[in-house]
């Protein structure tokens, strides 16, 4: 049991990290967006596909790490 606690604590710590990264990314994509209307560089452009690309890659992960940590909550509490 103390062995899945500690998993449970991990995917929580996981997803609580991987919340506060697309965070990190949405606003630093928003900064960027605001570079390309004022200037409209070419550089710039790259800069925002490649950070919007980096978010949605770990967002694509998200569902998959809130499954993971259901199927052991779900699982525990089916055990006590």
């Amino acid at each position: 049991m103390t062995e899945e606690l500690q998993e449970i604590e991990r995917l929580i710590k996981q997803s609580a990290e991987l919340g506060d990264s697309l965070i990190r990314l949405a606003r630093k994509l928003q900064v960027l967006q605001n570079t390309i209307s004022r200037v409209g560089r070419q550089e710039d452009t790259r800069q925002v596909k490649a950070t919007n690309d980096q978010a949605f890659i770990m967002y694509r992960h998200l569902p998959t790490r809130t499954e993971s940590l259901l199927s052991i909550v779900t699982a525990s509490c089916g055990r006590i």
